[in-house]
C-alpha cells in the first residue's frame, strides 16, 4: 500500500512539473521587421545566423534584426524561396527557376538559372563539401561546384563561388 501511495505522488509530483512549464510563443511579422510573413524555409548557418526563405527572397537574422540578402547587381531578390541549405562555406536556395549561393561570411552571391527543360518543381536543396543536390518532381539533380571527372549519368553545371 506504501510503494502504491509513493508511486502515485510521484506521478502527481511529475504531472505537475510538465503542465507547470510555460512555453513564450513570439510571432515575428511585419511590426517586429520581418518584410514578408509567409516564411517557406528556414536553415542555421554556420556563424550562427538564421537564413529565412519567404516569398520575396531571402532574409538573415540574427535574433534581433532582418536584413534581405541582395542580387549581385545590389537589388533585392525577389525570387518565392522553396529551400534553404548551408555547409561550412555557404548557404543555397532555390527558386522555381533559380539556385542562389551565398558565401556564409557575407553577402558574395551567385545566382544561377536552371537551364530550360532541366530541373522541375524543384522541393529540395542540399550542399555538401564539393557541389549540391537538388530534389525536383522529376529527378534528383547534382550539381558540381568543381570540375568533375564523374562518368555517372547525373547532369552536371560548373559553378563559381
Amino acid at each position: 500500500m506504501r510503494t502504491i501511495l509513493v508511486i502515485l505522488i510521484s506521478i502527481f509530483c511529475l504531472l505537475d512539473e510538465l503542465y507547470g512549464q510555460n512555453f513564450r510563443f513570439e510571432r515575428l511579422n511585419e511590426q517586429n521587421g520581418l518584410p514578408q510573413a509567409n516564411v517557406k524555409a528556414l536553415s542555421q548557418g554556420p556563424q550562427g545566423y538564421l537564413w529565412i526563405g519567404t516569398d520575396n527572397g531571402i532574409l538573415r537574422y540574427d535574433g534581433n534584426e532582418f536584413e534581405r540578402i541582395l542580387s549581385e547587381k545590389g537589388i533585392p531578390l525577389e525570387a518565392s524561396i522553396i529551400s534553404i541549405h548551408n555547409n561550412e562555406n555557404s548557404i543555397g536556395a532555390i527558386s522555381e527557376t533559380n539556385l542562389y549561393l551565398f558565401r556564409s561570411n557575407g553577402f558574395n552571391t551567385t545566382e544561377l538559372v536552371f537551364p530550360k527543360n532541366s530541373i522541375i518543381k524543384p522541393t529540395k536543396i542540399m550542399l555538401f563539401n564539393t557541389g549540391l543536390l537538388i530534389a525536383a518532381e522529376n529527378g534528383l539533380w547534382r550539381y558540381s561546384l568543381q570540375i568533375s571527372n564523374s562518368k555517372t549519368s547525373t547532369k552536371e553545371v560548373q559553378l563559381r563561388i
